[in-house]
């Protein structure tokens, strides 16, 4: 990781995937529906979604296929 704001960058990350896991198993309906919303907002928010993704491969394992 580079620069000043990777480490917070990683934080974000790590928060999301665990919040995102625990939507999955509790909650996958509402969690899918929150994807689908995220990714019709744009051609950004999809790229900037699935770049977020790719650096995860739980989420990958997760979350790949509704992406």
């Amino acid at each position: 990781l580079d620069g000043p704001d990777s480490l917070k960058a990683l934080k974000y990350r790590l928060q999301a995937e665990f919040l995102i896991t625990v939507l999955a198993l509790d909650r996958p309906d509402d969690l899918q529906e929150a994807l689908e919303d995220a990714l019709s907002r744009g051609k950004r928010w999809r790229e900037r979604i699935k770049k977020s993704i790719n650096k995860s491969p739980s989420l990958q394992a997760r979350l790949g296929p509704l992406t």
